[in-house]
């Protein structure tokens, strides 16, 4: 289990620090860049949980029923740190797993 949790977020650190049109095999691979200033915080946030929800759900076969919530950030203003939820398919039997991210100068990074 511990093996299969370390490989998605393995695996979801590459896919979040993906650009659409980086990969020619599938071309809306990644999340796009949110560094538009026009937007606020509270709309920035929602739009980046429901892009990594949208992203995971379609490029991460292991895991279903995700849910990403942003958590607050007290250190750091210029930081975004969310949590996602998501049940890990394991043969037979489904897990529930909690992977926490962390958005700091344009990447992504597991904490966990």
């Amino acid at each position: 289990m511990v093996a299969v949790i370390d490989s998605i977020k393995r695996h979801l650190v590459e896919l979040l620090n993906s650009h659409p049109g980086n990969s020619a095999c599938a071309p809306e691979l990644g999340l796009l860049d949110f560094n538009d200033a026009t937007i606020g915080v509270l709309d920035l946030e929602r739009n980046i949980q429901q892009a990594i929800c949208q992203c995971i759900e379609r490029y991460e076969p292991r895991v279903k029923r995700v849910d990403v919530e942003s958590l607050p950030n007290h250190g750091d203003p210029l930081q975004l740190r969310f949590q996602v939820h998501a049940t890990v398919a394991l043969g037979r039997e489904n897990s529930q797993a909690t992977i926490d991210l962390l958005l700091n100068n344009k990447r992504y990074q597991c904490l966990n």
